[in-house]
Order: C-alpha cells, then sequence, then structure tokens
C-alpha cells in the first residue's frame, strides 16, 4: 500500500487515512489506487467490524482530485500521450464499498470535504464533523455531477450542529 494511504487495525477497527496533508489530501492516481486497495482489504478482513475514513493533517479530510495531475492527463489525452480520463476510475469502488457492506462506514471530517472528498463522506454511514470541518461542492456551479460517481442515498447521520441535508 503507499505511504499516500494509511491503513492500521485495532480491536476490530480499520482507520483509513488520506496521508496527503500537504496537498489537502487530494487524490492523485496512486492514492486513489492505494485507497481502494485498502478498502478492499477492510471488506475482506473479518477481524474488521468497522471503518474509520480519516485525512491526515487538520486542513482537508478530502479536497477530491489532485487537479494538477487532472490538467496534465488533460492535456496528454488531447495530444494522444493517455487514454480518455473516463476509462480510469480506481475511486469509485473505494466511494461505493459501504453501501453493500455489513460493516459501520464512519467519515471522521477533521476539514473541509470537498468534491470527490465529499462524496466519499457521503458514502459512509457516518459522518463526524471536527468544528472546522464542512463540506464544499462545486458541480452544479459548473454544470457537472459528482466526479466519483453520485453518493447515492444517505444511508446515516452527521453528528453536526447543523442539520443533515439528507
Amino acid at each position: 500500500m503507499a505511504d499516500s494511504v494509511l491503513y492500521e487495525l485495532t480491536d476490530g477497527l480499520a482507520v483509513v487515512t488520506i496521508n496527503r496533508p500537504e496537498a489537502m489530501n487530494s487524490l492523485d492516481t496512486p492514492t486513489k489506487v492505494a485507497l481502494r486497495d485498502a478498502m478492499a482489504a477492510a471488506k475482506e478482513d473479518r477481524a474488521v467490524r468497522a471503518v474509520l475514513l480519516t485525512g491526515a493533517g487538520d486542513r482537508a479530510f478530502c479536497v477530491g482530485q489532485d487537479l494538477k495531475e487532472h490538467l496534465g492527463k488533460l492535456v496528454d489525452a488531447r495530444e494522444g500521450g493517455a487514454p480518455p480520463l473516463h476509462r480510469a476510475r480506481p475511486l469509485q469502488p473505494a466511494g461505493h464499498r459501504h453501501r453493500h457492506d455489513a460493516q459501520a462506514g464512519v467519515a471522521g471530517i477533521n476539514g473541509v470535504a470537498a468534491g470527490a472528498g465529499a462524496s466519499l463522506a457521503w458514502a459512509c454511514d457516518f459522518r463526524v464533523l471536527a468544528d472546522h470541518g464542512g463540506f464544499n461542492t462545486s458541480f452544479a456551479g459548473v454544470a457537472l455531477t459528482a466526479d466519483s460517481g453520485p453518493p447515492g442515498p444517505c444511508r446515516g447521520w452527521s453528528a453536526t450542529p447543523r442539520p443533515p441535508s439528507c
């Protein structure tokens, strides 16, 4: 597993940490693959009763796509040097894993959750926000859908002074 995603199992709790605080825990391709693999490992491990997904540092849970890498891939695809982006979807299974699992999924939102990061949090059964945590979406403002796939129905609740939006 890449250093960009940490995995620790203690007493039935798998803690999956997106570990790119210098990039506000944005998701580049190696991080998306490592996150997918960590979630798959938790799903397959019978000792795991719950999964806590969080981000390193206190600025961001996850701000979504690494836009620097994304722009580079767009340029490469336009010049014929890379496959189209719609064929590279390593994140979607990670974001949807909790909808079908018996394990509880908890998002520990320790900062901003934006874009695909918000979708990851919404895919969890429960969302616990730090006082400075919050959500930011700009999809509708630029005529896009959620970039990691729609989060689906919200199954959980949010432990926040603000009422949940689902």
